[in-house]
């Protein structure tokens, strides 16, 4: 099933819901710089000068070729269900033993700022791992609120030999664009790391709040829907703090919430497909 749904009213609707001023989204200085080809998407990657900086090649997916990096049971199982719970349950059986996520969640009732959790366990305290394991656990409590769970870091549990690149990895996508490139313009990077990387989804009303990456290289991602990604300037003695070990700092009214102003965000977008990351009703 295809839906277009990146119509002016439409993203209107989606801006009134973030809650966040409009004027941020039409300022133009705050705006990706966007691409049109894949060779100057290839170019920024692997020879721009990118720092703090969003890079997106539209409609990215179909010019690298890359719509089947996904497996088609988890695309059909997604395009199937109605919340995040429903969508876990359809993956194949021995799949869900295999694959390992982080799972957020809020319980019923109306949301408050901060009661987003975490589950890590079963209601015996006993540690959960695979999708299995968090499916069965997820029974045991009857206060949870599907329409606000999350999955983030999908990948599998134990390592193995890229079939492409031959690295170790636990990714659950077929190739991405360290696949793309020649081997020996990927070899020639200082850092090129796929070993965790991880499948994100969402639904309506639920997704990862205001966060920091965990690194502090450069990302290649592929995005279907509309994150909202934020470039915030920090100093050098921030900077040094973070390195330092020091997690967070007070920025104006907001506490805990992490920036990090050296990481670069290149996103390869595509409208189609976007109800990949919002379930149908």
């Amino acid at each position: 099933m295809e839906v277009n749904v990146c119509t002016a009213e439409y993203i209107d609707n989606l801006i009134e819901q973030t809650g966040w001023p409009k004027h941020l989204f039409e300022d133009e200085s705050k705006k990706p710089r966007v691409v049109d080809t894949v060779e100057e998407f290839v170019h920024e990657l692997l020879l721009g000068s990118h720092m703090d900086d969003v890079v997106v090649l539209k409609d990215g997916l179909t010019k690298l070729k890359m719509w089947d990096a996904i497996p088609e049971t988890f695309i059909n199982a997604v395009n199937t269900s109605k919340n995040v719970r429903d969508f876990l349950k359809k993956l194949d059986p021995e799949l869900q033993k295999k694959l390992k996520t982080r799972l957020y969640y809020a319980k019923k009732g109306k949301w408050k700022f901060g009661e987003e959790k975490e589950l890590k366990r079963d209601k015996d305290g006993n540690k959960v791992l695979s999708i299995k394991e968090k499916l069965d656990a997820l029974n045991d409590f009857d206060d949870i609120a599907d329409e606000h769970m999350y999955v983030a870091e999908l990948r599998y549990i134990d390592r193995f030999r890229h079939p492409l690149g031959n690295d170790w990895v636990r990714t659950f996508l077929t190739k991405d664009m360290k696949d793309y490139v020649t081997r020996g313009e990927a070899a020639a990077m200082p850092y090129w790391d796929r070993f965790d990387e991880g499948v994100f989804v969402g639904a309506h009303e639920s997704g990862s709040p205001l966060h920091v990456d965990q690194v502090s290289w450069s990302n290649v991602g592929k995005l279907l829907g509309f994150p909202i990604v934020f470039d915030v300037p920090c100093t050098q003695q921030q900077y040094t703090k973070i390195f330092a070990g020091t997690k967070s700092w007070r920025f104006g009214s907001m506490e805990k919430i992490h920036f990090r102003s050296w990481m670069t965000t290149f996103a390869s977008c595509s409208q189609k497909g976007a109800q990949l990351n919002s379930f149908p009703n």
